[in-house]
């Protein structure tokens, strides 16, 4: 009797020790999995707008390098894009998503600072409160986008908008720290965003729409909105 017990306490123990390595392999081959998953950071765009012989805003090309993006530091941005009509008011639906190996997640809107699947965004407002340093991003950049219009259009950040041709080509922008509130959301990864524009806040006509999927990264805690 006793021999047998010590049999099969032995096949027990070889069982348990089995199923504990085959869980052991599991996480090493999860976190592989989601390590080089995370790694392997995509970009790309895409003109989204439904009706694009009827859009205030049409954009041919939109590129941010490198790839992914990383906060704090330095990209580089290419924008050609045309506004067809003047607009007067500008509002805009955006969605952020984090893409996972099991899934996109859902972003929320942080409050008070329009990152995040926010909607109804007061375009026209965000613009003048980054300008003026009154909003969570610095006034440096704010003052970076200024002076990159300016020497390109040869007229400051300002609404409402006119029709003209907008080409930006490689200009870089300097961006800062991200505060731990928003850093704690955006973990580095590949994001899918996706902005529709509108010229009413309740409306469900979009008169334009901009889907970018690229890589964020952070040396410690950065992004394009930080201390002043």
């Amino acid at each position: 009797v006793h021999g047998d017990c010590a049999v099969q306490y032995e096949v027990f123990s070889k069982n348990k020790l089995n199923i504990f390595n085959l869980f052991k392999m599991f996480k090493l081959l999860l976190v592989a999995a989601v390590v080089g998953y995370t790694a392997g950071y995509s970009f790309s765009w895409n003109d989204c707008a439904t009706d694009k012989s009827n859009t205030a805003l049409t954009i041919q090309d939109f590129m941010l390098e490198p790839n992914p993006v990383t906060f704090p530091g330095e990209i580089r941005l290419t924008l050609n894009a045309t506004v067809n009509t003047r607009i007067d008011t500008l509002f805009l639906d955006a969605e952020l998503n984090r893409t996972t190996p099991t899934g996109d997640i859902v972003i929320p809107c942080i409050k008070g600072t329009s990152l995040g699947t926010c909607k109804n965004i007061d375009a026209c407002a965000v613009l003048q409160s980054v300008l003026n340093g009154s909003s969570v991003a610095s006034v440096d950049l704010g003052q970076q986008i200024d002076r990159i219009l300016l020497s390109v259009l040869g007229h400051n950040a300002r609404c409402p908008v006119d029709p003209e041709t907008v080409s930006l080509t490689n200009e870089t922008v300097t961006l800062k720290a991200l505060p731990a509130v928003l850093s704690a959301l955006l973990a580095d990864a590949t994001y899918n965003m996706r902005f529709q524009i509108k010229t009413a806040k309740d409306s469900t006509n979009y008169i334009g729409c901009l889907e970018v999927t690229a890589g964020l990264a952070s040396k410690s805690s950065g992004f394009l909105f930080g201390n002043n």
